[in-house]
């Protein structure tokens, strides 16, 4: 197929004077520097000419990052061009005796440089049958108007011809008011990702890795496609990803092309979009919630008030995924391995190959689970039931399933059982009944998987064709139903309360840091409370006491004290605080209250009554007394949560 560049690159190469330049765009890292070179290369095969800076027939190229003045550009192109052969003894000996003439060129400063860069373009005039090539515009720091002026002083004065590349998305609403003077023609550049990708490929040393990836690299380029990732620097990126993933991997499990097609699909996709910045480590750990709102065929935007704000980012994403087709493997890792990989860049093999066996895309990593052979009980010989139902009842005694989807699967199966009368006699009841006291023995044993942080276990329900749970949830004239969202509510409790349990090592860390009285330990502090990190709307502090967490404070040093007033500022600002954080609210106040206090004190210093004034000031008390009164017009008149 006809490169478009190139095509027209030749052809406006070969005009006489055409006064007008072309503006080359494109996404960022979609190529453009690379097809406008290979553009020239190609024309340069044509003419038998070698590849050499001072051959009158190449292009000269300036790069416009950080360009601050017009007397800096002109000082670029001559450059460019090699200003030893191209410039001229007289034009050197113009500025050096103009230079002279006002006490040297130190001494003249600025004056030289403005007086200066009218000399140096006349010394280019007898180069303007070469091509000026000005890449990076949207990184010029000049205002745009005097850096395309500049420019075409070049173009309609001089005579050259110009090529300005830029990724125009960063300016183009100037340009669309300034640049018809100047540009006659915009060329899209669009990502070349099948000969990119063989390229990068090429990259990698490993001869394994390498076969690996060609085999999914047209699928992964199409994803990339339909998914509006245009960065080639962004795909080389997760080509060598995947070719670190590659290194963990079993032969039997690269073998299964089906699960890992899937799965290559989303770590490359994910991959792409957090390195784009469309998604952050927070939305990953958003992630299973949203996976699951998508494959129920609704997004979070639709008659849902309550996913409005900071999940309209990932949204936007998820919907982008969709289009990459990456929904068919929501299951293939879990979410805490994607986000290790992805966020982290933590490949361990052993966690990897553990994630992946639980996956159950894997090997037979679910018949390798009693309650998924008894649930297929009906495809299985009888001799094999018979030893499946002992094993089930073995992992249910010794409290061997932690994880939800594996509890749900245990609960629903031994009622359906006792429904049957056959493996199981005892009564819907009783069964209930060790299901409550298996949910309490996790709980107290510490090994209850939490909640999601930023996920609701409520969605579960919804989603009756996933889980197995269809029976259960699709039939409520069922005698056993009841039973079964009893257990679950029971244990969606259970899994809150073990998030909640986890809360107090991260507060205690905070408050370890504060007692180090260290710019260090603030700036550790911040990674903890971070806008974007997985604690950002997580009331860790819901249950902390404000008493100690003041004493804490009272021994920092008065600028540490301010640093961590703009920390709690943050955390407590506009819609942060309405995501979450509504728990956090009685901690906060009591701080506020002894700080104010604090401020007061007329046996403290005024240095010390200041600062404590000066940490009050600084938090958004405004925001928090709004989502105060908010709550109380929520809450009925004999709440006391707050």
């Amino acid at each position: 197929m006809k490169n478009q560049v190139a095509d027209y690159l030749e052809y406006y190469c070969s005009m006489k004077n055409p006064k007008f330049a072309v503006l080359v765009k494109g996404a960022w890292g979609s190529g453009k520097t690379h097809q406008v070179k290979a553009a020239f290369d190609a024309m340069a095969a044509k003419r038998h000419y070698r590849a050499d800076p001072l051959e009158p027939d190449n292009p000269i190229w300036i790069s416009l990052y950080g360009i601050d003045a017009t007397h800096s550009l002109d000082a670029a192109v001559v450059a460019a061009s090699d200003k030893s052969a191209h410039l001229g003894i007289g034009g050197m000996r113009m500025v050096g005796d103009l230079a002279r003439g006002v006490g040297g060129v130190f001494a003249a400063g600025a004056i030289v440089s403005e007086l200066a860069g009218p000399i140096l373009r006349r010394s280019l005039a007898g180069n303007n049958h070469r091509v000026l090539v000005f890449d990076d515009l949207e990184r010029c720091v000049m205002p745009l108007d005097q850096s395309l002026g500049a420019i075409n002083h070049y173009v309609e004065t001089l005579g050259f011809k110009a090529i300005i590349i830029a990724h125009e998305d960063k300016i183009i609403n100037e340009m669309a008011m300034r640049k018809e003077k100047l540009i006659g023609q915009t060329l899209t550049v669009f990502p070349d990702f099948q000969n990119a990708s063989k390229h990068f490929i090429n990259e990698i040393e490993n001869a394994e890795a390498r076969s690996f990836l060609f085999t999914y690299e047209a699928e992964m380029s199409d994803a990339f496609a339909k998914c509006n990732i245009f960065s080639l620097r962004i795909l080389r990126h997760v080509f060598f990803d995947i070719a670190r993933l590659y290194d963990c991997l079993n032969k039997d499990q690269v073998q299964k092309s089906t699960a890992m097609r899937l799965l290559i699909k989303k770590v490359a996709l994910l991959s792409g979009l957090f390195r784009e910045g469309a998604l952050t480590s927070t939305d990953f750990d958003q992630f299973s919630e949203e996976e699951m709102y998508a494959g129920m065929g609704f997004r979070g935007d639709q008659n849902n008030d309550e996913r409005q704000g900071p999940l309209s980012r990932l949204d936007l994403a998820m919907k982008r995924l969709e289009a990459g087709g990456a929904f068919n493997n929501l299951r293939s890792m879990s979410d805490e391995m994607i986000k290790a990989i992805v966020v982290e860049a933590r490949y361990d093999k052993d966690e990897i190959q553990r994630s992946l066996c639980e996956s159950g895309l894997f090997g037979d990593a679910l018949e390798g689970r009693s309650w998924w052979r008894v649930w297929h009980r009906q495809q299985r010989s009888d001799a094999e039931v018979e030893q499946d139902v002992v094993d089930f009842e073995l992992d249910f005694q010794n409290r061997e399933f932690v994880q939800m989807e594996d509890i749900l699967h245990l609960f629903s199966l031994r009622l359906a059982l006792a429904v049957e009368q056959v493996f199981i006699t005892k009564t819907i009841s009783e069964v209930a009944k060790e299901c409550e006291s298996y949910i309490s023995d996790l709980l107290a044993s510490g090994t209850l998987q939490p909640a999601k942080r930023h996920g609701r276990d409520d969605q579960f329900l919804s989603n009756t064709g996933s889980y197995g749970l269809g029976y259960w949830l699709g039939r409520q004239e069922e005698p056993a139903h009841k039973s079964f969202s009893d257990l679950f509510a029971l244990l969606a409790e259970a899994r809150q309360i073990s998030l909640r349990r986890s809360y107090a090592p991260i507060v205690a860390e905070v408050l370890r840091l504060l007692r180090l009285n260290s710019q260090d330990a603030i700036d550790d502090i911040a990674k903890i409370l971070s806008f974007d990190g997985p604690n950002s709307t997580l009331p860790i502090f819901s249950e902390s006491d404000a008493k100690i967490t003041f004493d804490a404070l009272s021994k920092l040093d008065g600028a540490l004290l301010f640093d961590l007033a703009k920390l709690l500022s943050l955390r407590y600002h506009g819609v942060q605080l309405d995501n979450g954080l509504d728990p956090e609210i009685p901690w906060i106040d009591g701080l506020l209250d002894l700080a104010k206090a604090e401020a007061k004190n007329q046996d403290q210093t005024k240095l010390k009554r200041w600062r404590w004034d000066t940490f009050v000031q600084r938090i958004n008390t405004k925001d928090i007394a709004r989502r105060k009164a908010i709550l109380a017009t929520e809450c009925p008149p004999n709440d006391k949560s707050l």
